[in-house]
């Protein structure tokens, strides 16, 4: 297994950014099918969750590449958040919604002003720090939701891979692009936030939806050392909790 020295915030941030400002152009694209998988899994989840954001205010995706938020009836604006200006760029702009270049974990937000906040396959910042800048962005009442590849996906196929399990990769032309991938349970997340201030938290897993018949070689190889169904395999864990 690759073994590597703890890497600071900073410095993960650094390779994150390099890594997704290299693919942002192809990263919804087929040649990344694991990601696409993940995007239609999220795309399911929310057209059932359409009452997410219901309240009337400012609405936050942080690290938001093509940002899901537009998939769901929000109420009022959106600022969309990532470090990598490529990234950010694949998102659809109008007068509802503005695009800022910024850090997850030193959020360029004003204390107590943002409704809800959003993670859309946010395991590049998924630490406390990250949760501390959303409870400290978000207004009384506000809420956040997170979502994450699970803890028994990431390592089941990181172990196979020989990778470490906080870390993953995409191929771009053959070479292997590393980023940190913070992945926790349910039970886990629940745990830091509820440290982290926030109640009323509860978590779902998610799994690959049914009309998605192109199952990636990166679910399958988990599917089968665990001997599930590609279907059965918890894919992806949504946490909601209110500030």
């Amino acid at each position: 297994m690759r073994t590597e020295q703890p890497s600071t915030g900073t410095e993960k941030a650094t390779r994150a950014k390099a890594t997704y400002d290299r693919i942002a152009g192809v990263y919804y694209t087929p040649a990344h099918p694991t990601s696409n998988a993940f995007d239609k899994t999220i795309g399911n989840y929310l057209r059932k969750k359409s009452s997410i954001a219901g309240r009337l205010g400012v609405h936050l995706d942080v690290g938001c590449g093509r940002s899901k938020l537009s998939e769901i009836p929000y109420l009022g604006t959106a600022v969309f958040i990532d470090l990598s200006l490529r990234m950010l760029l694949q998102s659809e702009l109008d007068e509802s919604k503005d695009a800022v270049v910024g850090s997850a974990l030193h959020l360029p937000i004003a204390n107590d002003s943002i409704e809800t906040v959003y993670s859309f396959i946010g395991d590049a910042f998924a630490c406390k720090e990250f949760f501390q800048e959303a409870f400290r962005v978000l207004k009384t009442k506000g809420a956040i939701l997170e979502i994450l590849p699970t803890k028994v996906w990431a390592e089941t196929l990181r172990k196979e891979l020989g990778i470490s399990s906080d870390t993953t990769y995409f191929l771009d032309n053959g070479v292997k692009l590393f980023a940190p991938s913070i992945v926790f349970s349910g039970e886990d997340l629940v745990n830091i936030l509820r440290k982290v201030g926030f109640s009323s938290v509860g978590w779902e897993n998610l799994f690959l939806p049914d009309d998605f018949h192109e199952v990636p070689k990166h679910i399958e190889i988990p599917s089968k050392i665990l001997g599930v169904d590609p279907y059965d395999l918890p894919l992806l864990v949504a946490v909601r909790a209110i500030k």
